[in-house]
């Protein structure tokens, strides 16, 4: 995901640029110098306007990602062979067109979302948004409970050996309770799994947040390693305790999230016809 990131970045930053360029000091765009050269033809306007043929390029490029995005869609339901390659890897492909098409939207309109465009870009932005939200869902349902809790007891065979490495043997109760400490530091105690998955989701974000800020203490003269077993053993526990709420969670989130998506395209599919009606009509 972090390679997609970077892409993501460097479009904003390539297109930032051109548009700032194109806006104010023309002869620092890039297109300005591929014109010179000739590798674009000098009968182009250099313009950043929606209707130019720069705007239409960087539209119809946000639209396409906005159509490969369902590729994910695809391979879900219909493509379930391993050739086809991961779940998880199409999803974060997904979610990198829910960047990427928005952004070239956003320069499209020439930063200025109003309109039938506005209603698309925005409706995306909403589709985008809770898509990182079923993102988080996703993760926290993969992979079948009984799989996940062996991955937790494989942790904690991991923890006896670094313990035992360093010649340290503490008593089971002591063991107990800084494993009950970890559980609680992630927010995975014993017994939320049977409240509300609204509060099964508060206490998986707080524990997150936890993790990511925060770090989990360990008795005097336990090693560092013993905190990446402890805390890895504890997120296992957590998805595995939270399966169902988090499965209950999803389907919300589908509920939610499709028939933005939907109207989205709907939106986008107008504004085209509208666009190439009126083009041909003043071409």
């Amino acid at each position: 995901m972090r390679f997609y990131l970077m892409i993501w970045a460097l479009v904003i930053l390539v297109l930032g640029y051109e548009y700032y360029a194109l806006s104010f000091q023309p002869q620092m765009s890039l297109l300005y110098r591929a014109q010179i050269v000739g590798l674009v033809s000098r009968e182009r306007r250099l313009e950043t306007a929606s209707g130019g043929w720069l705007g239409q390029w960087v539209g119809w490029l946000g639209f396409g990602f906005m159509v490969v995005m369902n590729a994910y869609s695809i391979r879900k339901r219909f493509l379930s062979a391993h050739s086809f390659g991961r779940l998880s890897q199409w999803l974060n492909f997904h979610v990198f067109c829910g960047l990427v098409g928005p952004t070239f939207i956003f320069f499209h309109s020439n930063l200025r979302v109003r309109g039938i465009v506005g209603i698309s870009f925005w409706s995306m932005v909403i589709s985008f948004t809770s898509g990182l939200v079923g993102r988080y869902f996703y993760i926290q349902v993969a992979g079948k409970k009984a799989e996940i809790e062996k991955a937790a007891e494989r942790w904690l065979h991991s923890l006896d050996r670094i313990l035992k490495k360093q010649n340290l043997e503490p008593e089971q109760a002591t063991k107990d309770q800084v494993k009950q400490k970890a559980l609680l530091f992630v927010g995975a105690a014993r017994g939320n799994e049977q409240q509300a998955s609204l509060t099964v989701l508060v206490s998986a974000i707080a524990g997150d947040l936890r993790s990511l800020f925060g770090r989990l203490v360990l008795p005097q003269g336990w090693p560092a390693e013993a905190r990446v077993c402890l805390m890895q053993y504890a997120f296992s526990m957590r998805q595995a305790n939270f399966l169902e709420p988090f499965q209950r969670l999803l389907k919300h989130w589908h509920a939610f999230h499709f028939p933005f998506a939907v109207f989205m395209y709907l939106a986008a599919i107008v504004h085209i016809i509208s666009s190439l009606i009126f083009l041909r009509s003043h071409g």
